[in-house]
């Protein structure tokens, strides 16, 4: 049962479970509130070495429009090559995420989804929706993009190069989004934020930051 998992800590517990690095009690519940016992912490602990000498999964590229399987599935690097709309769920990502050109102005959906690498945004448009991300870099040529932040998502930074529009008002109250916000050193980038933003970099004096509606708590520039 998830009811007494936290939203924020769902994520996690599933990568835990579908790595077999813990299960649950013979009742089938998880028991996220009650307190590991010696024995429990030791086998957790056997069970996370043993996995970092085993597989991490194949690399995967999407062709279709969506890639959905039914439970977590853990896989290496991760390429979105279709020209569409494309919705992926259940995965577990431990390399990288590249989304390629034939996505061209569409926009990527991930739910349910663990990327522990780093996702490159060349082309289209994101919504993360219950996400964890280590790191985004936003990049190409593509204009009007939207990254777009839903429920319970955390993503540690993000790097931007190129105008954009970054909506983190559906996130939940206890969600962090966007922990560090990079703006970078293009000279003719726009940036559009709504949501709370915890920090938020420029990188060069000729950049423009419009807060759609918000707060931007910390803010610094790296620049004279």
């Amino acid at each position: 049962a998830t009811k007494s998992i936290d939203d924020w800590a769902r994520g996690y517990v599933g990568a835990v479970y579908a790595g077999k690095l813990m299960g649950t009690y013979g009742d089938g519940a998880f028991k996220a509130r009650q307190n590991l016992t010696r024995a429990e912490c030791v086998s957790g602990l056997y069970n996370a070495a043993a996995s970092l000498s085993g597989p991490k999964g194949d690399d995967y590229t999407v062709t279709t429009s969506s890639y959905k399987p039914a439970s977590l599935t853990t896989i290496r690097n991760l390429t979105v090559r279709y020209a569409g709309e494309v919705e992926l769920e259940n995965l577990i990502v431990t390399g990288n995420v590249y989304i390629d050109s034939p996505v061209k102005d569409r926009t990527v959906t991930f739910k349910n989804c663990q990327l522990y690498g780093r996702l490159d945004m060349d082309y289209g448009s994101l919504v993360l929706d219950g996400v964890t991300l280590d790191s985004l870099y936003c990049d190409g040529t593509s204009t009007r993009r939207t990254v777009t932040l839903k429920n319970a998502t955390t993503v540690s930074r993000a790097y931007t190069n190129r105008s954009i529009t970054v909506d983190q008002t559906g996130l939940n109250a206890s969600a962090a989004g966007i922990a560090n916000l990079t703006v970078g050193d293009s000279n003719t980038a726009t940036t559009v934020l709504k949501g709370v933003f915890p920090q938020v970099s420029v990188g060069r004096s000729s950049q423009s930051i419009i807060l759609a509606g918000g707060t931007i708590k910390n803010m610094d520039c790296d620049y004279d």
